[in-house]
């Protein structure tokens, strides 16, 4: 059994930890009075994307459902509070992920937290500065740890940057539970909120994702250069 928070607890925990629950506090009423304002010129992207958001779960299958609207909700409300950061649609997999384990609220305040003070927001904005140096990041560890992949896939023309977009941006929550257990997800937030944001959690399991289908990747015999 993967060790971790008891998810019970798990969302109460996430708030404590970060701190998200007393930046709530301090500021009672904000979070209804941001929500209800709209106008941004993104807010129709956020609606095309709601029905992408983890379509199969049943919290979010339906478009008049609970699960949608409390999304919608927050990132509108993200839009209007973070201007700067603006909405990008792997925002929208961490916040429907919050809303597993808290209210519509207290995912707002949290999702907050995660953008400032443990920097995913340099993933989401204009630019992905946050995204762009993190893949820079993986692709020389990826050379010093697995150098016969890293020269095969180079070799191919395949960058990191071409195929982390979906585990970055979406902290792998993407391809759960098909592709990860989820228990291992919940581990992986566990560990990154306890850390303060810190990305070696984050490296560490794309790592063990490339030695695990190494073999495999080693066998491709393919050029997207050409």
């Amino acid at each position: 059994m993967i060790k971790g928070i008891p998810d019970a607890v798990r969302g109460q925990a996430w708030q404590v930890i970060s701190g998200s629950r007393d930046v709530m506090k301090a500021n009672l009423s904000l979070y209804q009075r941001v929500a209800l304002l709209g106008g941004s010129d993104q807010e129709d992207q956020v609606i095309k994307d709601l029905n992408r958001t983890f379509p199969k779960h049943h919290q979010f299958v339906s478009r008049d459902g609970m699960g949608q609207q409390s999304l919608f909700n927050i990132l509108k409300a993200h839009v209007v509070y973070s201007p700067n950061v603006g909405y990008c649609q792997g925002m929208g997999f961490v916040a429907s992920f919050l809303l597993f384990y808290m209210t519509e609220e207290e995912a707002f305040w949290l999702l907050t937290k995660l953008i400032y003070d443990y920097k995913l927001g340099t993933i989401y904005m204009s630019g992905l500065p946050g995204y762009q140096r993190s893949c820079f990041v993986f692709q020389e560890l990826l050379k010093e740890h697995m150098p016969q992949l890293h020269q095969h896939l180079d070799a191919m023309g395949v960058m990191p940057v071409l195929y982390l977009t979906q585990w970055f941006m979406t902290m792998f929550l993407y391809y759960t539970p098909s592709a990860m257990p989820f228990d291992l997800v919940l581990r992986i937030w566990d560990i990154f909120i306890i850390s303060k944001g810190s990305w070696k959690i984050i490296y560490r399991v794309a790592l063990m994702i490339h030695k695990l289908l190494e073999r495999k990747l080693l066998a491709l015999k393919c050029d997207f250069l050409s």
